[in-house]
């Protein structure tokens, strides 16, 4: 077949009939996966405001090359695993998405962690909306809360510990 020597200016993507109403959400780009990367740099912008993101997501990228953490990743949600001893797993999250489908992955992560052959999850958070979600997951959580050394200070935080 022929081309034309004039190319058509109107792309179809940007045709719209009267059965697409203007302002259409689209759906594919509110579930797109974003890069690891941007996961975190994004999560660690919003929660922790004095710390560098790019600076945090590259030496969380060494950390893992050097195999002291592993990162496992669902959908837009990150969690940074950092095995010790005794079958133990610190577990820390990532995320950019919605309170209900952070929810959703906390309630996988313990039967991808007993597969990975972990006995025991801990986690760690000062933010008291994490610890809502954490709540909300319905899994048998054992929550306390103590002080932990930040930046040079003592604050309040959360623990969080599930036996796998």
């Amino acid at each position: 077949m022929v081309q034309p020597l004039i190319p058509n200016p109107i792309k179809t993507n940007t045709i719209q009939t009267g059965l697409t109403p203007r302002g259409a959400p689209k759906t594919k780009s509110q579930n797109k996966e974003v890069p690891i990367a941007d996961i975190v740099m994004q999560s660690i912008g919003k929660e922790y405001p004095g710390v560098d993101p790019r600076q945090y997501a590259a030496q969380l990228s060494v950390a893992e090359k050097k195999g002291i953490v592993k990162l496992l990743k669902m959908h837009n949600t990150v969690f940074v695993l950092k095995p010790m001893p005794n079958q133990m797993v610190e577990l820390h999250t990532a995320t950019i998405e919605q309170p209900d489908q952070v929810v959703e992955r906390w309630q996988k992560v313990p039967n991808t962690l007993k597969q990975m052959g972990f006995k025991k999850m801990i986690s760690y958070s000062e933010n008291p909306s994490v610890n809502r979600l954490v709540q909300r997951t319905g899994l048998p959580i054992k929550i306390s809360q103590s002080q932990r050394m930040m930046g040079g200070q003592m604050v309040p935080s959360f623990k969080y510990e599930l036996d796998l």
